[in-house]
């Protein structure tokens, strides 16, 4: 199972690197490649932990380039009571 995860989560980060932005910026930064530097669970922590604020701030740089016909705008509330609004694919 663990194999699995690993592998899906690899495969995860491969597409936000080749589609994204953010990550593709944020992982050339780091000299952090998925295809050959992520080997192992504990290459996450070279990582950032992304947080709210800066998503918010910054919304075009996470709009995957593979998805960005038909997007829809989704909104929450979120627990705090500060509406968050996103886009995101029907699929």
């Amino acid at each position: 199972m663990e194999s699995y995860q690993f592998k899906k989560l690899r495969t995860l980060l491969i597409e936000s690197y080749n589609a994204i932005l953010y990550y593709q910026e944020l992982f050339s930064s780091l000299g952090f490649n998925p295809v050959n530097k992520f080997k192992r669970l504990s290459d996450l922590s070279k990582l950032p932990i992304l947080n709210i604020e800066f998503v918010k701030k910054n919304k075009d740089l996470f709009i995957s380039k593979n998805y960005i016909k038909n997007l829809i705008l989704f909104k929450t509330s979120r627990s705090t009571g500060v509406p968050f609004k996103i886009l995101v694919h029907p699929d």
